[in-house]
């Protein structure tokens, strides 16, 4: 189960888009903006263009007020960014920083690699042993590298440890990209839930512009 959901790199694809980290203020404030009496109107398909099909389940008898269609398509707006904002918000608070500020593994160890201190090292490699993320033969295996790395001549220790730092952190970003499966999975249900909402007004449209032109 764990590896079947897409992983923090996956998600922050969609995460990080500053327009839809936009959406999280929507479940608040979303129907002041969707449901406001001047927005409204924004919504509704113009009747010179599309005829009868823009107000098919409206009363034209009755006084100017919104049409059922309308009021669909306000609904799809308000569920679909909704959708979008929950996930958005779950990315903001459960993403782990790592994964937030790098892209991608090769990213993270082309940054990072270089600041990599001994300190840091010895807590890092605790971390993940406690964690029991890689097997103790590898972790053991690196930490053992970075510490012979010492004893051998100046001029290749630092290749040496740098090697040994590499692993480490790619371990350490395995760890963080596959971690929390039980949220990834709600976030990206959500995005998707809330795509496929929004793409429903869309493809309605789609529609009734067809049937437009080819009337």
């Amino acid at each position: 189960m764990r590896f079947r959901i897409p992983a923090w790199e996956g998600i922050r694809k969609i995460g990080q888009s500053k327009l839809l980290s936009l959406t999280i203020f929507i479940p608040i404030l979303g129907y002041m903006i969707l449901f406001n009496e001047q927005i409204i109107h924004i919504f509704e398909l113009s009747k010179d263009v599309f005829g009868d099909l823009a107000h098919e389940k409206k009363n034209l008898e009755e006084s100017p007020s919104v049409s059922e269609d309308t009021k669909t398509r306000l609904f799809y707006f308000y569920f679909g960014f909704t959708f979008l904002g929950i996930g958005s918000l779950l990315y903001q608070v459960f993403c782990p920083n790592l994964i937030k500020e790098h892209g991608s593994d090769r990213e993270f160890i082309r940054e990072e690699v270089g600041l990599m201190t001994e300190k840091r090292f010895r807590l890092v490699s605790a971390f993940l042993d406690q964690e029991e993320l890689a097997s103790s033969i590898d972790l053991d295996d690196v930490i053992e590298r970075y510490k012979k790395a010492n004893n051998i001549n100046i001029e290749l220790r630092g290749k040496e440890k740098e090697a040994a730092a590499t692993d480490l952190m790619l371990m350490q970003w395995q760890y963080e990209n596959w971690s929390s499966p039980l949220v990834r999975g709600p976030i990206f249900f959500l995005y998707i839930l809330g795509f496929l909402v929004l793409a429903i007004p869309s493809l309605e449209m789609f529609y009734k512009v067809l049937r437009a032109f080819l009337s």
